[in-house]
């Protein structure tokens, strides 16, 4: 290896939601929430509380001669799945390992920001779930039909 191959970090990755995806559940989180804490499938939590799914949305250098790029780097950093909220989040920062089969690692660090979500037809799609989740309490509560009834 050459002196000037040496970096700090291999890559830098920004991951997140994908409009050309959307709001799609993140069924794969279900499994490490069952592992981690007592929890209901993630379709039936409210949509606030679901996982949806994450992609990378860009990573720099695009390539690095001897060090490809991990593509499963999204689970890496959120391993319980894209979640939106309704207040303000701080920061948060977590660093992981993950030896691969053939013994390879890889060794990195997250920094999670939560920004507020601008985009219109996503919050509209966010409330949309919400009334359904909602509708679907009200209806079904304990196995019994009831009748939804606003004043």
């Amino acid at each position: 290896m050459v002196e000037t191959d040496l970096t700090l970090i291999d890559y830098f990755s920004v991951i997140g939601f994908d409009e050309s995806v959307g709001l799609k559940p993140d069924h794969s989180a279900d499994v490490i929430s069952d592992y981690v804490e007592a929890s209901t499938s993630n379709q039936n939590q409210p949509p606030l509380e679901r996982s949806y799914v994450a992609r990378i949305l860009a990573h720099f250098p695009e390539t690095r001669p001897g060090f490809p790029f991990a593509q499963e780097i999204s689970s890496l950093c959120m391993p319980k799945g894209l979640r939106f909220y309704t207040e303000k989040i701080e920061p948060k920062f977590h660093s992981f390992v993950n030896i691969r089969e053939d013994g390879t690692r890889i060794n990195g660090c997250c920094l999670t920001l939560y920004e507020e979500v601008q985009d219109e037809q996503l919050r509209q799609e966010i409330v949309n779930l919400q009334m359904e989740h909602v509708k679907d309490l009200a209806m079904f509560a304990d196995g019994e039909l009831y009748l939804l009834v606003s004043s």
